[in-house]
C-alpha cells in the first residue's frame, strides 16, 4: 500500500499475527484488522485428537476440529499484544 500509494485508500485486513503486524495494527495506517488462530492452540488440539486415536476412540464422521480464531481491531489490540508477547512468540 506504501509503494503504490494507496495509503488511506484502500483498507488492509490480515491473518496470523506477528511482531511487525501487532506494529502496523498500532500504526493504524495501513493495517485496520488481522485473525489469528494460535500455534499453541492448534498443537493442543492435535495432541488430544491424536491421544483419541492411541485411545481407540472412533474417528467421528465429520473429523472437523474447530479453532479458537482470535480478532485483533486497532491500535489498542496491537498494543495489547506486543505487551503480552514481548518476544515475539506467538
Amino acid at each position: 500500500m506504501q509503494n503504490t500509494g494507496h495509503v488511506g485508500k484502500t483498507v488492509v485486513f490480515g491473518g496470523d499475527m506477528t511482531t511487525d503486524i501487532a506494529n502496523a495494527l498500532v500504526d493504524g495506517k495501513v493495517l485496520k484488522a488481522e485473525v489469528d488462530i494460535s500455534g499453541l492452540s492448534v498443537g493442543k488440539l492435535a495432541i488430544a485428537q491424536a491421544i483419541k486415536a492411541v485411545d481407540g476412540v472412533k474417528k467421528p464422521s465429520n473429523p472437523d476440529v474447530q479453532a479458537p480464531i482470535v480478532l485483533y481491531d486497532g491500535s489498542a489490540a496491537g498494543k495489547k499484544w506486543l505487551a503480552a508477547h514481548p518476544d515475539g512468540t506467538p
